[in-house]
């Protein structure tokens, strides 16, 4: 007896979510669903990212990704499914939406998403410790900075002042009938 589409799709794809699933934070879907576009197309994603929340899916409008973090139908699912949809349609526009391979590409994702410990936090960022400089040497390095921008600007002036003036005496020379010098 052959299964339905939904037994079909529960057996590959649902039961491989652990029940309780975290909720990504802003920068860990927008980091997970760039990976997840390059793991399904085979190239990065080179449009603009933006979080939205509510009643939307994840999806690509455009040259825009709009990724909910905490949309339907939970979390990471919900990003997987719809970068997977998105990612099917673009690979097989004549396939149907909700063919095998489809689901297939979803599983794909997915165990991407669990191998590479998108649940367990591995997308976050690690914030770099800041090192507290004395406000005496920054305010240095930034006068020396400063110094050393203002020297360039100054010889830059000067070249182009001595290459207008050079132009002048030639056209003067050229056009001395016609031009009276003071």
């Amino acid at each position: 007896m052959k299964e339905s589409k939904p037994e079909f799709y529960n057996r590959i794809v649902n039961t491989k979510w652990p029940s309780p699933l975290p909720v990504p934070s802003d920068q860990e879907a927008i980091t997970g669903a760039k990976r997840l576009y390059r793991k399904a197309m085979g190239r990065p994603w080179k449009g603009e990212v933006k979080v939205t929340s509510g009643n939307r899916h994840t999806w690509i409008r455009g040259r825009t990704m709009y990724v909910n973090p905490d949309g339907w139908p939970s979390s990471w699912r919900g990003i997987i499914h719809g970068i997977a949809h998105w990612c099917h349609y673009q690979l097989n526009p004549r396939d149907s939406n909700h063919s095998d391979k489809q689901a297939y590409l979803e599983r794909d994702l997915t165990d991407y998403a669990l191998a590479s410990g998108f649940l367990t936090g591995a997308l976050k960022s690690k914030a770099k410790p800041k090192v507290k400089k004395d406000g005496i040497v920054e305010r240095h390095e930034r006068l020396m900075n400063r110094e050393t921008s203002w020297e360039a600007k100054l010889t830059r002036a000067q070249n182009a002042l001595k290459k207008v003036q050079k132009e002048r005496r030639a056209y003067e020379r050229r056009h001395k009938d016609r031009i009276f010098i003071k």
